[in-house]
């Protein structure tokens, strides 16, 4: 149900992995919150929940109508969705919030591997969004602090029913990445936004997000096996095998596909990631999650798939198979 007392925190991307987990870990401590929806039954939703408000509309909308949403918040969680408009997105929300006149810091989510020259669309338009906000905001005086986590565990999601048949097929070669957790994402921003904004130790600061070690794949499908409890191994595809499964199989438009294989290619494959970072630890008080760990909480995530209907004929599957032929006869 909509909070009774003026929300505090104004929550962009509350629907997804990271923004859902925050908003259920600021309603745990009663944090008053107000969430941005897209659709009215995902706003209807939040209004049922204790300590939450929805206010319905898109990063799209023009700045002033932004403004008003957030009116009366304190602080604003940016998280915006890779896509064509992505830098225009985070721009908009960010002179918003500015022009408020209440909200006195802003907590954005960025990337690891974001730089101003690169072919992964999301990491250009990070690094140039953050620009914007350190800007913005010493000229005003909001504090901002952003958050460049690494590469998300759950991305492998999209893989599950791969992942079901003993198969982790990527085209990151033998490159390492270190890994984080969402749900270690969304406690620091959490843990950041519960400091409040007078918190200095936070204020105009980038923290490095990333998981506890720095995996390749075959690391990576070695940890998750034992988290899940059966054999995973890693199957190396070429970049347009790999780029032709997450379209057909994860439903990615080409925008999306075109930037997977360049981050798997152009950063993860060539080692062009961050090493492993202790912010996680320095925040939380805790170590970062590993991905067994990881695995282990998301068991049931990588079960109860009917692979055959998926992709119509099992295209995941005879992809990860194919890659392996290859593999074994030293084409790659």
């Amino acid at each position: 149900m909509p909070s009774t007392t003026t929300p505090t925190v104004f929550v962009t991307g509350a629907t997804g992995e990271i923004g859902s987990k925050l908003v259920t870990l600021l309603q745990s401590t009663k944090t008053p919150t107000r969430v941005l929806c897209r659709r009215q039954d995902q706003a209807d939703k939040f209004n049922q929940q204790p300590h939450v408000e929805a206010a319905l509309g898109d990063l799209n909308q023009p700045a002033d109508a932004l403004a008003s949403h957030m009116s009366g918040c304190k602080t604003l969680f940016l998280l915006t969705p890779p896509g064509p408009n992505q830098l225009g997105m985070e721009t908009s929300a960010i002179d918003a919030a500015i022009s408020t006149g209440t909200v006195e810091h802003i907590v954005k989510i960025a990337a690891s591997d974001q730089r101003p020259e690169t072919d992964v669309p999301w990491a250009k338009a990070h690094y140039f969004a953050e620009e914007h906000m350190r800007e913005a905001c010493d000229k005003t005086g909001v504090k901002w602090t952003s958050l460049r986590a690494s590469g998300f565990m759950s991305n492998l999601l999209t893989a599950a029913p791969a992942i079901q048949k003993g198969f982790l097929p990527q085209t990151s070669g033998g490159g390492r990445a270190p890994w984080v957790d969402t749900a270690d994402v969304a406690a620091v921003a959490h843990r950041i936004i519960l400091d409040g904004p007078q918190a200095s130790k936070h204020a105009s600061k980038a923290y490095i997000l990333t998981g506890p070690q720095r995996l390749n794949m075959s690391e990576f499908a070695a940890a998750l096996s034992r988290g899940i409890g059966h054999r995973v191994r890693y199957l190396h595809l070429p970049a347009p095998l790999f780029r032709r499964m997450v379209k057909l199989g994860g439903g990615a438009d080409d925008f999306m596909a075109d930037g997977l294989v360049a981050q798997f290619v152009e950063i993860v494959r060539a080692d062009g990631d961050v090493g492993v970072s202790r912010d996680v630890e320095e925040v939380l008080g805790r170590p970062a999650t590993s991905v067994e760990q990881w695995g282990v909480r998301n068991k049931d995530r990588f079960e109860g798939f009917d692979v055959v209907p998926y992709l119509a004929s099992g295209f995941v599957v005879g992809v990860a198979v194919l890659g392996y032929l290859v593999q074994r006869r030293g084409l790659l």
